[in-house]
Parts: C-alpha cells; structure tokens; sequence
C-alpha cells in the first residue's frame, strides 16, 4: 500500500516531469501543442507552477485503497503524444521503484556488514582476554586443572596408605635397617610431599602471577567462556544475516507490474463534436432567456 500510494504521489511530482524529460520525451511540447485551443495549451515560456498545473490535468494516477492499485490515465493532443507519455511514465515509475529497491537492499547490506564487523572485533576481544588469563594463571582450564589434582591427590593417598601399612609391616618383623624399609620411607616422605602441595592447590590456596586467588582464576575463566560463547553466537547470528542480506540484495524484491500494458488511441474523446455544440448551444439560449426575462422585469417595475 505504501510503495503505491508512493508511486502516485511520484507520477505527479515534478521529479516526474524531470525523468521523462530525460528520457527524451518533450513534455512542454506535448502540452504546448499548436493544435490545442489557445485556452488550454500551455505556453511555451510558462514556469514550472504552469507548467505542473497542466501536468497534473493532462496526467492523472488514481490509486485504489482496496485493492493497492494505481491507474494512470494520460492525455494529449495526439495519439502519439499520449501514448509516449504513458510509456515514458512507467519507465520513470520502475526506474524509481528499482532506486528505492536498491537503497533498502544497500542499507540493509551495509548494517549487517556492519553487524559482522562488530561481532568478529568483540570475538577477537574475548579470545584475546581468554589468553591473557591463561597466560597469567598458567592453566589452559583451572576447573579441569582442579578436577585433575582432586583426582591425583585420591590416588596419591591410596598410594601413600599402602606404603606407610608396607613400612609398617616391615618395622614388626624387625626390617627397619634393611635397604628396602630406607627406600620405602624415601617414597613415603615424597608422596607426603607431593600431596602437601596439591592439598594446597585444591584448598584454593595458591596464587597465580597477579596475585588473584585461584577462585577468583576459575571465576574469570568461567565468567569468559561463557562470554566467549555468546560472542561466537553473535557472530554466527550476524554472518547468517548478512547472506540473508547479500541473496535479497541480488534478487529484486520490488518491481513494477502493469496488468494493462499502454496503446495507441484510435478515436480521439475531446472534443465532442455533437455534444459540445449541443452544450454551448443550450447555454447561450439559457442566457438569452434569462437575459430577456431580466430585462422585462426591470422595465416593469420602472
């Protein structure tokens, strides 16, 4: 509805007259024809106020609410004339309907070239910090990093129980001076080490090279992976939008379509050669009557 009542309001405009001047068809010749009335016919010199008052009784586009569509109806002194005009408007008409067609198609394109843009600089931007954290902590993923150690420290007791009841078994059968109970305490004394340490990890007690807690390294892990993902969905939204963009952009979504395609007159409708007469003869008689009667009244009451 918008886009006809636009074409409408475009046959009538005087970009209008402009285009189909350009197109090589002499609007001011046309409705300065010689073989108009003097009354009617526009002159050669008028100015553009003239010349889009003639315009607009010559060329009319009737649009229709219900249905969207609009009808033009053009006339001329010649058949010829008329039927250039015709043909010259719906040239005009689809080239400017193509123009707006490819304005919103450009635009359109633009903001989603625009929206990619946007979503791959915020991707760099979390994969950049992403790599700083990890670069910092020394851990590629703390929450991993922690699941592993609370694994490895389950081991390592298991590990550390069965020595210690080995030790025990040898110091009751008089073993302590014998080489294997020295090597089993030495293994002992490790993996207590080695536990001490990771005790200290789990526990959440050891710093990275910012002095942050190791729950405050998992946080921001999480916190940007988290962003990291929606980023990348972002970007993945916006590429979809800028192919959806780039197809509208090649196929054309708006055309002009006339259902009744322009022909030359063959009978010329003005002037009426019977009624005309007919009509001005009518009116001279009533003004002759109306004169007489005036007249007579006037006398009586002299």
């Amino acid at each position: 509805m918008t886009q006809s009542y636009g074409l409408a309001r475009y046959i009538a405009s005087a970009p209008a007259v402009e285009d189909i001047t350009r197109r090589g068809v002499d609007v001011r010749g046309i409705l300065s024809n010689p073989l108009a009335d003097p009354l009617v016919r526009l002159p050669p010199d008028a100015p553009l106020e003239r010349l889009m008052r003639a315009w607009h009784s010559m060329v009319r586009a009737e649009f229709e609410i219900t249905s969207g569509v609009v009808t033009l109806k053009t006339y001329a002194y010649t058949p010829e004339d008329s039927f250039a005009l015709t043909s010259a408007i719906l040239a005009s008409s689809e080239g400017m309907i193509n123009q707006v067609s490819s304005r919103a198609h450009t635009d359109a394109l633009k903001f989603a070239e625009g929206e990619v843009q946007n979503a791959e600089q915020q991707l760099a931007s979390v994969r950049a910090r992403l790599q700083a954290l990890r670069t910092t902590s020394g851990v590629l993923d703390p929450t991993r990093s922690t699941a592993n150690n609370v694994e490895l420290e389950g081991r390592l007791r298991q590990d550390l129980m069965q020595a210690e009841s080995q030790a025990d078994s040898l110091r009751a059968s008089g073993g302590q001076n014998s080489p294997a109970f020295a090597a089993l305490n030495t293994r002992i004394r490790a993996m207590r080490q080695q536990l001490s340490q990771l005790e200290r990890q789990v526990s959440r007690n050891a710093l990275d090279q910012q002095g942050s807690g190791w729950a405050s390294v998992i946080d921001r892990h999480e916190a940007l992976q988290a962003e990291l993902r929606r980023a990348e969905s972002r970007y993945t939204t916006a590429t979809e939008n800028l192919q959806i963009a780039r197809n509208n952009a090649v196929r054309q979504g708006t055309y002009l379509l006339p259902f009744v395609r322009p022909v030359t007159a063959v009978e010329a409708a003005y002037p009426r050669p019977w009624l005309s007469p007919l009509i001005v003869a009518g009116c001279a008689v009533l003004a002759w009557a109306m004169s007489v009667l005036l007249y007579y009244a006037v006398r009586d009451h002299a």
